[in-house]
């Protein structure tokens, strides 16, 4: 029976990971703020008249979303990549037994 008593011993990477997934989270944090901002402008100063206002808008939703999509996928990335890790080591120490 494989048990991960061969796995890479880094208490490190846990802490790590879970750093990494509190600061995704503020981040996210952030953006929402600016977001509530922005979309809280009055009527007035997103018309046509100032189409710089319209342009600016549309390129932060752009990079918004981007920016928002590359957050969610971030804070999975380390913890995906240490139970890959794992994994390995618990199919080294099958092959070994």
């Amino acid at each position: 029976m494989a048990t991960d008593a061969w796995s890479v011993n880094n208490p490190g990477v846990q802490a790590f990971n879970d750093l990494m997934v509190q600061a995704v989270q503020q981040c996210r944090n952030i953006l929402d703020e600016v977001e509530r901002v922005l979309a809280t402008m009055p009527a007035s100063v997103q018309t046509s008249a100032l189409s710089p206002w319209a342009d600016l808008r549309v390129q932060w939703n752009a990079r918004y979303d981007n920016m928002r999509i590359r957050l969610a996928g971030a804070a999975t990335a380390g913890q995906g990549a240490h139970e890959a890790v794992k994994w390995g080591d618990r199919q080294s120490y099958a092959i070994m037994s």
